[in-house]
C-alpha cells in the first residue's frame, strides 16, 4: 500500500522510509535560471502545501557536508540525472522560526528568537568546524553574543574570508509575527519589525550578509 507521510517534513527521513514523495526537483534549475530564477525566494502558500518539505529538500541538495548522501535520497528522482551547478556547493543555515514565543511578553518574545537563530548557527557550526576551523572562535563565544545581528556579522565575514558560500533557508518566517497580529499585541509586532527593530535588524544584517 502507499505510505503518505502526513504531517512528514524532512526529506531524508521521508526518502529512506519509502513513503510517497511528489517531485520537486525540477524546480531547482529554475530556481538557479539567471532568467527564471530569483536570488532571494519568497515561497506563499497555505498550510499543509509542503513548503517545509520542499525547504528540506533543498537543504539536502545543497548542503556540502550531505553530498554523500545525494545518490540514496535523489535517486530515481528527477534532478539525479539532471544535476544543477549548484549541487552539493553551499554551507546551509536552516532556521524554523515556528516555535518562536509571542505569549509571554517582549523580553521572553526577543530571548526565544534570539535562541532559535542561536541554534541554527551552532548546528551550523557543528557540522562544518572541522572543514573551517575557523569557525571554532564563533562556536566558542556563541552565547556571549548579546543580539543575533552580531553573531551571523562575525559568522558572514568569517565565510566570506574563507569564500565559501552560505544557503540561508527560514521556515515559518512569519508564524510568530502573524500570532502576534492575531492576539492582537499590533503594538508589540510593530517595535520588532520596524525601525530598530530586533526583527528588522536580523533581516537588514541577512541583506548585508549577500555583498
Amino acid at each position: 500500500s502507499m505510505k503518505i507521510p502526513y504531517g512528514r517534513s524532512n526529506f531524508a527521513d521521508i526518502r529512506r522510509r519509502g513513503f510517497f514523495y511528489v517531485d520537486k526537483t525540477p524546480f531547482l534549475p529554475v530556481l538557479e535560471s539567471d532568467e527564471s530564477g530569483y536570488a532571494y525566494l519568497v515561497f506563499l502558500r497555505p498550510r499543509r502545501m509542503g513548503k517545509s518539505l520542499l525547504l528540506s529538500m533543498m537543504e539536502h541538495y545543497y548542503d556540502k557536508s550531505r553530498a554523500a548522501e545525494f545518490d540514496a535520497l535523489f535517486g530515481g528522482l528527477w534532478v539525479h540525472a539532471h544535476p544543477t551547478p549548484e549541487k552539493n556547493q553551499h554551507l546551509v543555515l536552516s532556521i524554523d522560526f515556528s516555535s518562536v514565543a509571542t505569549d509571554q511578553g517582549p523580553d521572553v518574545l526577543r530571548r526565544s528568537f534570539f535562541e532559535t537563530v542561536k541554534d541554527a548557527v551552532r548546528t551550523l557550526l557543528l557540522r562544518y568546524r572541522e572543514r573551517i576551523p575557523s569557525l571554532a572562535e564563533v562556536f566558542a563565544k556563541i552565547d556571549a553574543y548579546e543580539e543575533p545581528s552580531g553573531l551571523l556579522s562575525h559568522l558572514f565575514s568569517i565565510l566570506g574570508f574563507v569564500d565559501e558560500k552560505l544557503y540561508v533557508l527560514i521556515d515559518e518566517y512569519d508564524s510568530f509575527a502573524n500570532r502576534l497580529l492575531a492576539d492582537g499585541n499590533v503594538a508589540l509586532h510593530e517595535s520588532i519589525a520596524r525601525g530598530g527593530g530586533f526583527v528588522r535588524s536580523f533581516y537588514a544584517t541577512l541583506k548585508a550578509g549577500t555583498t
